[in-house]
């Protein structure tokens, strides 16, 4: 069981959860289709309890419960190695509020929208 109550099953090393439940059928998914998009499944016959390989490769090893923080970490890695060199755009952001027209406040247009446009630039160019 995990800790949310949800059937868990291992094999060869690899958890997978309870996916769909049909008529016959048992569909179980790696834990990891979530976070890191895992298309490893199996499906299981209730009648005979045997089990099907559906799709039998991970994209990932096996994984020890992640700290906090380090799935950005990972899939920042993906990223760098699927990313293919492109310009980066800059969005402009407005200076006034939708409101009521009257202008942002330095401070506050600073928080808001420079940090965004950093934390944009930094992601697209890592």
């Amino acid at each position: 069981m995990s800790t949310k109550g949800s059937p868990q099953l291992c094999i060869d090393g690899f958890p997978f959860t309870r996916h769909i439940v049909k008529e016959d059928t048992i569909y179980w998914r790696c834990i990891q289709f979530r976070a890191l998009r895992c298309p490893a499944r199996h499906r299981q016959r209730r009648s005979t309890g045997a089990l099907e390989v559906v799709w039998a490769k991970h994209n990932h090893g096996i994984l020890e419960r992640r700290k906090r923080g380090t799935l950005r970490d990972i899939l920042l890695q993906r990223k760098r190695m699927n990313q293919k060199s492109a310009p980066s755009e800059v969005k402009p952001q407005p200076t006034t509020s939708a409101e009521n027209d009257k202008p942002i406040p330095e401070e506050t247009y600073a928080a808001e929208y420079l940090l965004a446009e950093l934390e944009d630039f930094v992601l697209k160019n890592d």
